[in-house]
Formats: C-alpha cells, structure tokens, sequence
C-alpha cells in the first residue's frame, strides 16, 4: 500500500484527534466545528476544542440560550470562540 503524502497523512491523523475531542465537549460542539470546518485549519480547531474542554471543565458545565434565559442550572460566563450564542450564569 503506498503511503500518504506527510501532510496528508499528518492531517488526517489530527482530524481523528479533533473527533475523539470533540466527544467530550457537549453536543453542539458537533455542529459548531462542522461549521468551521471549511475557513480553519485542523490545528486551529483542535485549539478551539482544548479551549472549550478547559472552559467546559472549570465551570458546571454551559448555558446556551437567549440573553436572560433560564435554561437549567449551570455556571459560567463564556464569550468568544461561538459568536452568535449566549452563554451565560442562570444562577
């Protein structure tokens, strides 16, 4: 069998990194990562999801929902990497 190129073949195993991250992060991590998958690099979203996991864990866990919702009981106060939601304290 011929082998990948090095990138080919060094992209491909990040990608399979990025998935096996992506399974611990909440489900709509999924749909965000799909889609940035066309403007970002692999690299860039393994950060992204480091980032998420640290958030993620420092905190109850998220809250996504309109500004002043009350959608459970969870902590926390992120903003950046998912412009457009709001995550937010409910307590």
């Amino acid at each position: 069998m011929k082998s990948l190129p090095y990138y080919d073949d060094l992209t491909a195993r990040q990608t399979i990194k990025l998935r096996e991250l992506i399974k611990t992060l909440p489900p709509f991590a999924k749909e965000f990562f799909r889609a940035i998958d066309s403007t970002t690099q692999v690299r860039t979203r393994i950060a992204y999801a480091y980032d998420l996991r640290v958030f993620q864990n420092g905190t109850d866990g998220f809250h996504i929902g309109p500004s002043g919702s009350d959608y459970g009981n969870r902590s926390g106060r992120i903003y950046g990497i998912f412009k457009g939601l709001h995550f937010g304290r409910t307590t």
